[in-house]
């Protein structure tokens, strides 16, 4: 194994265990809530998993988390990291959730530096029922300045929950 993928392993790995949301969501019951939506995927070289409960004004309260851990040329980023938590612009409406919220982010180097950096996305999640893998889909873009972005496509698997 390269050193670019051990670390990249190691590196998401430990997001994914620091995020303190896998699976677990805060402990809000998807049958429960109002405005919610919930649940963790991959797409191509990307990793999500969240949980967001609308809230009065068009806020949200939740924490969700996307990794990027794509292939990358020595020297480069190998793999990146946002958590996000605090939400604003939700709108639940039928089986599609769109929000926006600034990420606290860093990407670790092949040289194992880890570089700090914020992101500013709006989210849009589609749930078209069960499976998620081939039907649910996620688009992560930039709201503004500099940042992470997930293409808009079809989970490769898991499973996303969207309740109004």
């Amino acid at each position: 194994m390269n050193r670019n993928s051990v670390l990249r392993s190691a590196f998401v790995t430990r997001s994914v265990l620091a995020s303190g949301v896998l699976l677990a969501f805060s402990g809000v019951r998807a049958a429960d809530a109002q405005g919610l939506v919930t649940g963790s995927a991959n797409t191509d070289g990307f990793s999500i998993v969240g949980t967001l409960q609308a809230s009065a004004n068009g806020r949200g309260k939740g924490d969700f988390t996307v990794i990027v851990h794509r292939d990358s040329v020595d020297g480069t980023t190998v793999a990146a990291v946002c958590q996000y938590k605090r939400f604003t612009d939700v709108v639940i409406s039928g089986n599609v959730a769109t929000f926006r919220s600034v990420g606290s982010c860093y990407t670790l180097t092949s040289s194992g530096a880890r570089v700090p950096f914020t992101s500013d996305n709006k989210f849009g999640i589609v749930d078209k029922g069960e499976p998620g893998a081939g039907t649910d889909s996620i688009d992560v873009n930039l709201a503004s300045g500099g940042g992470i972005t997930v293409p808009g496509s079809l989970l490769v698997d898991g499973n996303f929950i969207v309740r109004p």
